[in-house]
């Protein structure tokens, strides 16, 4: 086997790490039931930024790819950046929307990590270049996720403090 093969391999192999530690430690910081949906949607869109783009084409499928290129053709972005703002929007509700812990400074920054490091991990994937303007978008997204998750928490009926009453017995 050739050294670039093998380095290769471990570049590959270093990333699916990265991918699947970042995975666990941030669908462990979100509630049990928003696990597996957040876990899933994590590695999904580690997928989707490290993988090749001609492999992404065989996996979604030409007919599917067609359709979504000729609707982003509708609008003034790229399905490019559509994808990089949708998953990032996705993150920053998932992640924002669902833990106290993520509502603040600590989510902000760590979102903001994340959607540079997307890019960032570009370097080390064969067959992807990382663009500033992905990362951009990534940002985007990511205060969007934010902006609507913060819109839903407002919009979400507060529990009434129980009110006691006296018992019948105590009158």
């Amino acid at each position: 086997m050739c050294q670039s093969c093998c380095q290769s391999i471990g570049t590959d192999l270093l990333l699916a790490l990265l991918c699947l530690l970042c995975t666990a430690a941030l669908a462990g910081m979100v509630a049990p039931r928003w696990r597996l949906p957040v876990g899933i949607g994590l590695l999904g869109a580690a997928a989707l930024f490290l993988l090749p783009s001609n492999l992404l084409g065989q996996l979604i499928g030409e007919a599917w790819l067609g359709r979504l290129e000729a609707w982003a053709r509708l609008t003034p972005l790229p399905l490019a950046q559509w994808v990089h703002l949708l998953l990032f929007a996705v993150l920053g509700l998932l992640l924002w929307g669902r833990h106290r812990y993520l509502r603040g400074r600590a989510g902000a920054v760590l979102l903001a990590l994340l959607a540079l490091g997307a890019e960032a991990a570009q370097f080390l994937s064969r067959g992807r270049e990382p663009h500033w303007d992905d990362a951009v978008y990534n940002l985007l997204g990511a205060a969007l996720g934010v902006m609507l998750a913060s819109v839903l928490q407002r919009l979400r009926p507060r529990p009434r403090p129980r009110q006691d009453r006296p018992s019948e017995a105590g009158r």
